[in-house]
């Protein structure tokens, strides 16, 4: 059973790589459902999403066709809140997996860590208590790139500089390392 907790955050929405990093991460989800239908059918995949808020977006299921619907509705739009409640979906997923009588657990943190105060320790806490690895697909790159936040407008911060979202390598890959999971950089190809 695997719990992907993924990222709709503003930051998300950096075109670092194509189209933008929300879109590369549903095809991510895509192939990942695609793969467990032809080489894992009968495990779970179920959804956490979290932005400035956390919640369980589709609980764990082997229903393969509604995860792609659910997948493909996925949106910054679907949390208002700003900024990154990493724990807290962290907590979503544990809670979820015991709820649901979770087997063999992992989950899969889909996410670009751009969050000022990424709370390492904490996540690798909550992880070793449950106990679950957590593996970290990275999306996006070490340079980063503007945050469009409608056509032609950018984030900017207080001082009116645009703000370039960078890929938080090392905090993910820390979370991945200290909870037994694994890290890995989100790819064009199909080698992630």
């Amino acid at each position: 059973d695997i719990m992907a907790v993924v990222d709709i955050s503003t930051s998300m929405l950096a075109k670092d790589v194509s189209p933008n990093r929300i879109e590369f991460t549903k095809r991510k989800l895509l192939d990942t459902v695609t793969y467990l239908e032809n080489h894992s059918r009968g495990d779970r995949l179920g959804l956490v999403l979290f932005a400035g808020d956390a919640y369980l977006f589709c609980p764990l299921t082997s229903d393969y066709s509604v995860l792609r619907v659910f997948i493909g509705s996925i949106g910054p739009d679907l949390i208002t809140s700003g900024g990154s409640a990493l724990n807290k979906a962290i907590q979503t997923a544990i809670t979820s997996f015991k709820v649901s009588d979770a087997s063999s657990p992992r989950l899969l943190l889909i996410t670009d860590g751009e969050d000022q105060e990424l709370d390492v320790g904490g996540i690798v806490s909550l992880a070793k208590s449950a106990p679950i690895a957590v593996d970290t697909l990275g999306v996006g790159t070490a340079d980063g790139s503007p945050i469009e936040s409608q056509p032609g407008y950018f984030v900017k911060d207080r001082n009116g500089n645009v703000v370039i979202s960078k890929l938080n390598l090392d905090g993910l890959s820390d979370i991945a390392s200290q909870t037994g999971g694994r890290y890995v950089t989100a790819g064009v190809d199909d080698s992630d």
